[in-house]
């Protein structure tokens, strides 16, 4: 039996030239022909009985006419067994057809289409992995979807509509579950013993409980109900919990004690105070914001550290004496990596290093990201500031990207650091 990865070509949406060009003499006939050739293809796989391993169909096409046509390819292919279905349709809500009932799909990903409260049965037995973006349900509906799908593994609900409480119990065999930007939604329970990767991005109040998960390693969490009450009860349920990311604007206080913890994602919000951290295995730590807090760790020798420095109101210097603070109680780590989106802002005014002694670094790899222009005097004035911070690093790297890509990097043993920074730096400033 064949097996075919069959891929419905984006040329069917109408964007740029093609799109705006779509009313002239023969754009309509190509655009028929190529369906009428992707509807045969399908349907002579089927009659042939041949298995179709994926189907990807991208629909940008703002013709409703279209759906008795696009109704009648999903057909062929639920019966040609696919086990990867990828729908996405950017023209408006679709009501989808039968695929829930399609029992050799493995992978099922909606995007942008409706899902009928009334429609019956749903039995998946082998789908493990399921995607939901933009898509219309109610909470009816995805309770049926999650438990006529036993072997569920992966699951993810971005920006759905309709959807107010999410409760999920007995899920033997998931182990990773994404909830973003649901903004209807009020509730979240999840019950799943083997769960290991959770991610809660919320914008709006939902109230959330994690019971009888304690194999979660992977936890993160962004929602302006997270209190320091609700941390306290959760950690201690999550005995081995090994990576961990927070952002909350209501907490005030926050305690962290988890001796499996090996990664810490920290976002500095408005109401947060101060920080407590005893993670004595962490080997990681990333902060983001635009000012620091007072802070207490026993877990210093970190292999990797990051600063992202959030830029400040332009009335506020964007360094200060409790940043150099800040860094010194960093001191011992392996890698100290500073970002922002110039180079000017990570650089330590003169002033302020000539009033306070320079922090006991030790790092042996000093690492910067910038993303804004940058010109071969802020490089020089970048360098002298780095080698402040550490003068003696084994490895000193500024990546400059463009496009979250990297275009730029230096790489310089601290030996040529001195004598070649500054011609470097004018080299690439007439590049």
């Amino acid at each position: 039996m064949e097996v075919l990865k069959h891929l419905v070509p984006k040329v069917l949406e109408p964007n740029g030239y093609e799109g705006r060009q779509q009313e002239k003499s023969g754009y309509s006939e190509k655009v028929k022909g190529l369906l009428y050739f992707c509807g045969k293809s399908l349907e002579s796989r089927h009659k042939q009985r041949l298995t179709i391993r994926e189907f990807i169909f991208t629909h940008g096409l703002d013709k409703w006419s279209l759906n008795s046509r696009v109704d009648c390819w999903i057909n062929y292919v639920v019966k040609s067994d696919v086990k990867k279905l990828s729908l996405h349709f950017a023209a408006g809500y679709y009501d989808l057809p039968s695929v829930l009932v399609a029992k050799s799909i493995t992978v099922l990903i909606l995007r942008q289409c409706k899902l009928d409260a009334n429609c019956g049965d749903i039995n998946l037995p082998f789908l493990k992995k399921l995607s939901l973006s933009y898509v219309d349900a109610d909470d009816k509906t995805i309770q049926k979807l999650v438990a006529g799908s036993p072997v569920i593994e992966d699951m993810k609900f971005l920006k759905c509509h309709g959807l107010k409480s999410i409760k999920f119990s007995g899920l033997i065999k998931a182990k990773s579950i994404e909830v973003e930007l649901n903004d209807d939604l009020e509730r979240l329970e999840l019950e799943a013993s083997n769960l290991c990767r959770v991610v809660i991005s919320q914008t709006k109040q939902c109230e959330i409980n994690l019971l009888s998960s304690n194999n979660v390693r992977m936890l993160t969490l962004s929602a302006p109900n997270i209190t320091d009450k609700w941390l306290h009860n959760h950690f201690s349920q999550l005995p081995l919990i090994e990576y961990l990311s927070i952002y909350s604007r209501t907490l005030e206080r926050l305690k962290i004690s988890i001796h499996s913890l090996k990664t810490l994602y920290l976002m500095h919000w408005g109401s947060l105070i101060e920080v407590d951290i005893d993670t004595p295995n962490l080997c990681k730590f990333t902060y983001c914001g635009r000012n620091v807090i007072p802070f207490s760790s026993n877990a210093l020798a970190l292999s990797e550290v990051t600063y992202q420095m959030l830029k400040p109101p332009l009335d506020i210097a964007p360094w200060n004496v409790e940043k150099i603070e800040f860094l010194t109680k960093l001191g011992k780590s392996k890698q100290l990596t500073l970002t922002s989106t110039s180079a000017k802002d990570l650089v330590i005014p003169k002033k302020l290093r000539d009033s306070l002694p320079s922090p006991p670094y030790n790092v042996k790899q000093l690492k910067v990201e910038i993303s804004q222009p940058r010109t071969g005097q802020e490089i020089v004035e970048l360098v002298d500031s780095l080698l402040w911070i550490s003068p003696l690093p084994e490895i000193l790297i500024i990546l400059h990207r463009i496009n979250m890509e990297p275009w730029m990097t230096f790489k310089l043993q601290l030996g040529l650091v001195r004598a070649i920074a500054p011609s470097v730096a004018m080299a690439l400033a007439e590049a």
